[in-house]
């Protein structure tokens, strides 16, 4: 399995024992999110660093 694949993404929540709620992707391909949120994780794209600051702070990772 691999991404964009819902599967691939629940896989590797379970492989690091952490909730898919609880997790938040971000890629710059759109299928990828998409993906990811069918699995249930919080995702996003981010296409530059800027957009990844922005990113971050809107989940006060930074």
């Amino acid at each position: 399995m691999r991404k964009p694949d819902p599967a691939a993404y629940i896989a590797a929540c379970t492989t690091l024992r952490c909730a898919p709620a609880c997790t938040l992707f971000v890629d710059h391909l759109f299928r990828n999110v998409q993906g990811a949120r069918a699995a249930g994780l919080l995702a996003d794209t981010a296409h530059h660093t800027q957009s990844l600051r922005k990113l971050l702070k809107r989940h006060q990772l930074l």
